[in-house]
């Protein structure tokens, strides 16, 4: 957890939570999410990733972890698998590190030393991991339902199914609506410019 600021909450522990919510209560994570300012995107793509490839993840923390940890550890370690396997810019220390004190904060030292030893371990065998991954069937590997990706199957066939899998996993494009009434176009711009 990020100590720093104490009334700060990192953006990995309001991630976690949202997954924690909607894997016991099956709480929708943007109603989960509604309100939060501080990394904002960040907590957005940990979890809304997180959920997208849950089907990809569970299997992987099934092999690693064969008794459920119950939802407190298992969000930790799904949204944390997440950052360490589909996310480019994540320093595997800091998950690690923040998935540990947070493992042990919701659920105790013990379940600190089961995060800290699957998530060590998932960066030490990244390549076997990726590859009992590509192993699964295909649905579990795309992390869609298996009865969806059957019915694209006979629908489109093999290559578009798998052409629609891979388009519905990627991660939706920003759009910016510009409000004329608070600023006009020509500054906004000039404004995103000024901002890099």
């Amino acid at each position: 957890m990020n100590r720093r600021n104490a009334q700060k909450i990192s953006g990995r522990t309001v991630a976690a939570d949202a997954v924690r919510q909607w894997l016991d209560r099956g709480s929708f994570p943007d109603r989960t999410l509604d309100g939060v300012t501080s990394e904002r995107a960040f907590v957005m793509e940990v979890t809304y990733g997180t959920v997208r490839w849950y089907a990809a993840l569970v299997s992987i923390l099934e092999s690693a972890v064969p008794n459920p940890p119950g939802y407190d550890v298992e969000a930790v370690l799904l949204t944390s698998l997440y950052q360490l396997l589909y996310m480019d810019n994540t320093e595997p220390y800091a998950v690690v590190n923040e998935g540990v004190a947070l493992a042990k904060s919701w659920a105790g030292p013990a379940m600190g030393n089961l995060v800290n030893a699957v998530l060590r371990r998932v960066i030490r065998e990244e390549d076997e991991v990726r590859a009992f991954l590509r192993r699964q069937p295909y649905d579990v590997q795309v992390s869609h339902p298996r009865r969806l990706v059957d019915r694209w199957r006979r629908q489109f066939g093999e290559r578009p199914m798998r052409e629609l899998c891979g388009w519905n996993n990627e991660r939706p494009n920003v759009v910016l609506c510009v409000n004329r009434h608070r600023v006009p176009f020509d500054r906004f711009r000039h404004m995103l410019t000024e901002a890099g």
